[in-house]
This record gives C-alpha cells, structure tokens and sequence, in this order.
C-alpha cells in the first residue's frame, strides 16, 4: 500500500487526532465531574438538614432537662479546678499542713470538710493548740467513726464532737475540736 500524504501534513494528522482524543478525554471528565457533584448535591442537603434536627432536639433536650443545663456549669468548673490543680502541682514550694493532710487522710467519703481553724489558747500555765474542723456528714455513722480514727491519730490527744451533732439523721452539719500533741506541733514546725 502506498501513502500519498505528505509527512508534513501526516504529523498535523496525527496531531489534529491526538488533540480530538484529549478535548473528547477532557470533556468526559469535566461530565463525570459535573455529574458527580450533581448526585452528592441531595446527600449534603439531607446530611444538612439531619444536623439542623440534632440541633433542634439537643436545645429541646437541654430546656428540659436540669442536668444538661448544669453540664455546662459543672464543665466549666471541673476545667477551672484543672487549672488550679496544675498550678498547683508546679509549685515546688506548697505543701500542705501535716495535720491538715493527717485529717483529710481519714476522712470517709460521705463526709464533707468545709472550714479548718487553728486556735492557741494561753492559759495561765500552759498553751493549748487546736485544731476545729467544720463540714458536713451524710450519716451520724461515717461521723461518729471520722472522730474515733481522728482520736486514734499521734497528732491529736482529744477530739471533741459535740452531743449536739448528732442530733439529726442524715446531712449533719458538724463541728469536731481536736486538741494537738506536741508531736503534732514539732512536725508543723519542720
């Protein structure tokens, strides 16, 4: 077989053919493109409009109920108490009072420690060092046995709870005065 074509006009040929191929190529993505986002178009509107009900329900959700109204409180809290917490776990030089760390090691859970106060009484012979501990317990139980480990302690020759505190059942505003020994008073002293 015999080619008459000129190889000039040959190579514009075959480049008119390869440029038709890229364009027809070219075209057939852009299509497949187009039509890709045509069809993701109803699931981004159904996705949007799921979110917007989500929405809706935890709004409903948090008018009506008290707890999720305080989430938000307590988080706040619980990340302030993070802050606190850390800076005070950097500080080198913090520490807490020996008895102080000595009345909240026996502390039952179901009692609540709000105030420490630290008296020096001065009689006429001698000096009497105490230590009243304020709070509230969740029964005359967890109470009457958070004074009895508090007497069982070196640091504390007498603990006194007044018969007055015991008077009620659960919720027990308390207030318990221990009386310090000397060595509860040398190892504050270090």
């Amino acid at each position: 077989m015999l080619n008459l074509i000129p190889p000039d006009e040959k190579a514009c040929a075959y480049k008119n053919s390869l440029m038709r191929t890229g364009i027809v190529f070219l075209g057939g993505l852009t299509f497949i493109f187009c039509a890709g986002i045509l069809l993701l178009i109803p699931s981004v509107i159904l996705i949007r409009a799921k979110e917007a009900d989500e929405a809706r329900a935890l709004l409903f959700l948090k008018k009506a109920t008290p707890v999720l109204q305080e989430k938000d409180s307590l988080s706040l809290t619980a990340r302030t108490l993070s802050g606190t917490l850390a800076v005070l776990e950097k500080n080198e030089f913090f520490e807490i009072s020996p008895l102080v760390t000595a009345v909240l090691a026996s502390l039952p859970k179901e009692v609540r420690i709000r105030e420490f106060v630290y008296a020096q009484v001065e009689k006429k012979t001698d000096v009497t060092h105490t230590l009243s501990v304020k709070g509230t317990s969740a029964s005359r139980e967890a109470l009457v046995s958070f004074s009895r480990t508090l007497e069982d302690h070196a640091f504390f020759s007498e603990v006194i709870l007044p018969i007055g505190d015991l008077v009620e059942t659960t919720d027990i505003p308390f207030s318990l005065t221990m009386t310090l020994t000397p060595a509860a008073l040398t190892s504050v002293a270090k």
